[in-house]
């Protein structure tokens, strides 16, 4: 059989998870992680700010932000390219004027 994964090295900690004593836990008793990411007391603030929940929710808003402005570009590329194929076909009335881009242009900087 295959060797499963544990996210410890130790192997006392993954020989103790195994034995029969510790497999008749309690359904209460729930695992944690904690001090994954520990800084020390007299590493800088830059540092103690990329370990902390700060960064982390810094990361969130700014992967949901791009992720919208690029929805939103997506969607103004391909209503101009629709307008256009439309037009083309002699369907659409007005000459297609593509969005004004410069935003997204500077926002992919």
């Amino acid at each position: 059989s295959e060797p499963s994964f544990h996210p410890r090295f130790d192997d006392a900690a993954i020989a103790a998870e195994q034995s029969p004593e510790t497999s008749k836990k309690k359904p209460s008793q729930r695992r944690s992680v904690s001090g994954g990411f520990r800084v020390k007391e007299d590493a800088d603030c830059l540092t103690r700010f990329a370990a902390g929940s700060g960064w982390s929710f810094l990361c969130l808003v700014l992967i949901i932000t791009n992720t919208a402005v690029i929805g939103v570009e997506t969607q103004f590329n391909t209503q101009y390219a629709l307008e256009v194929a439309l037009y083309r076909q002699g369907i659409g009335e007005e000459i297609p004027v593509k969005a004004d881009m410069n935003f997204f242009q500077v926002a992919d900087v």
